[in-house]
């Protein structure tokens, strides 16, 4: 019969070397995983009237606003939390539906999902990235 390998030993051996990486490598590693982020945007607009024109003319510019301000996300989120980041996917919604009678105004939604790569623990891009 032959000799049983030592696969047992071996297997412990590589699962204390796989533990025994540093904390910082580990959390580096995790890091500079990319991450999504989902943001989502809500505006009311009021009109002066039920005309289809004006509710036309307020549904465009709500939707350039939030154009707006998902093109404005990615500063905020470099500015604190991610070393890079990139707009992944937009949707906008626009309701014109009154919940009341008295109700004159449309509401307009957005998700937003941006990619990010996390920032290092000090903030900054850590060595392996630059």
């Amino acid at each position: 019969m032959a000799p049983a390998l030592p696969y047992g030993r071996l297997l412990a051996f590589l699962s204390l070397v796989a533990l025994s990486a540093p904390a910082d490598a580990q959390t580096r590693n995790f890091l500079q995983r990319p991450t999504t982020i989902t943001v989502q945007y809500v505006l009311r607009l009021p009109l002066k009237s039920d005309g289809l024109a004006e509710q036309q003319t307020a549904m465009e510019e709500g939707r350039k606003a939030l154009y707006a301000m998902s093109a404005r996300e990615c500063a905020a989120l470099m500015a604190t939390l991610a070393s890079s980041c990139r707009l992944a996917s937009l949707n906008v919604q626009t309701n014109a539906a009154r919940a009341r009678p008295d109700d004159n105004s449309i509401t307009l939604s957005a998700n937003a999902q941006y990619q990010i790569e996390l920032k290092d623990q000090d903030g900054e891009r850590s060595k392996d990235e630059l």
